[in-house]
């Protein structure tokens, strides 16, 4: 059937004609009946989808044309003297680049000497540094984590070592109690000579048991010898420190003379006032108790103290004036009276036979002098 010259559809047979002069598709007449049915305006119009292939060029192609026809050209553009006023013009020197920082870590010498450097020789620099810079942060990080690893490998090994340690003790006992139970009656060399000729395979077990007794005992005897030599290592360093302490709170002792005048100060009062052997005198010292700095100070202040009393004590007394009554004229002393006045007091103290004579013969003679 011809769609084209049927009566229900010839009023618009001019809009659903093919945009060609080919005959109308099957698929057009079925679009434009479709259309007409729901009362679209644009029944007439087709799809891109509805276009045969060959008709989809000439349709772009026009479209294009139009589009270029109906676009405003552009006015020429202005000449560079013709340019609008409020326009500024683009210079053609570049900004200016920010100075570049020396090194924070360079010296001011090296810092001046940099501002001094042509531009591209300072990024080099700058770059180099800051290269390196960032490689030594690098390779601190990297050992401040070996050191931690470190640190905890250590402190595994010291509770390992410290739980064995204490572990050896009992495992020795436990030894030679098993020992002594299963060989209580090998007691003499006779008794070992016997079981090895009697019983070879009992023989065999008791010797293997006593070379395990001797070895923990010399690996407990070397623990044992090792941590005495690291306590005393710990003992001198801290001995050291305490020094180095008493020492800074008294200067006048890191003299030669100064120090051993007070070292022999301080061993004298401790010997001869304080009743300590000189015997233990060194062992004394040893201990950490005594080598404390504060200790050594207290002793340094006792024996400073009891010199100083002991110097006062032996120190003669100065002459005084002969006291006047209130209202007199005090009189005039001589060097003689003075003489005469301490060789009296000196013969009402003497002990001595031999010191009341000598004192009563210069008593004599200054007399004699002042008269």
């Amino acid at each position: 059937m011809d769609v084209a010259t049927d009566g229900a559809l010839a009023p618009d047979a001019g809009a659903i004609a093919p945009a060609g002069n080919g005959p109308l598709t099957f698929h057009q007449a079925v679009g434009a009946l479709a259309r007409r049915r729901h009362g679209d305006e644009a029944a007439g119009e087709t799809t891109a989808a509805d276009q045969p292939q060959h008709d989809a060029g000439p349709q772009r192609e026009a479209a294009a044309r139009a589009t270029t026809e109906s676009a405003p050209t552009e006015p020429d553009a202005a000449p560079d003297g013709d340019q609008p006023s409020g326009e500024t013009h683009a210079t053609d020197e570049p900004a200016e680049a920010p100075p570049i920082d020396p090194p924070a870590s360079w010296t001011k010498d090296e810092k001046e000497r940099f501002k001094a450097l042509p531009r591209d020789t300072q990024e080099y620099v700058a770059e180099r540094e800051r290269a390196r810079d960032a490689e030594i942060r690098r390779g601190q990080n990297e050992v401040a984590e070996q050191r931690k690893v470190l640190a905890a490998e250590q402190q595994v090994a010291h509770a390992a070592r410290q739980y064995y340690e204490r572990a050896l003790p009992d495992l020795l006992q436990t030894l030679q109690l098993q020992s002594a139970g299963e060989f209580a009656d090998v007691r003499t060399h006779d008794d070992v000579r016997r079981l090895a000729e009697q019983d070879p395979s009992r023989f065999v077990r008791f010797q293997a048991a006593q070379m395990q007794i001797a070895q923990i005992t010399q690996e407990a005897q070397a623990i044992q010898q090792r941590n005495l030599h690291e306590a005393a290592l710990r003992l001198t360093a801290w001995a050291g420190e305490q020094d180095a302490r008493f020492l800074a709170q008294f200067r006048e002792l890191t003299e030669a003379d100064k120090g051993a005048g007070a070292r022999a100060t301080m061993a004298r009062y401790l010997t001869e006032v304080a009743g300590v052997p000189p015997g233990e005198l060194a062992e004394l010292w040893n201990l950490p108790l005594f080598r404390d700095a504060r200790m050594q100070r207290v002793v340094y202040d006792a024996a400073r103290f009891h010199a100083a009393h002991e110097k006062a004590k032996s120190a003669t007394a100065a002459p005084k004036p002969p006291v006047q009554r209130p209202g007199t004229a005090p009189a005039k002393a001589t060097s003689q009276d003075a003489t005469i006045k301490a060789l009296e007091q000196k013969l009402a103290s003497a002990t001595t036979t031999r010191e009341q004579i000598a004192a009563a013969a210069a008593l004599r003679a200054a007399k004699r002098a002042a008269a």
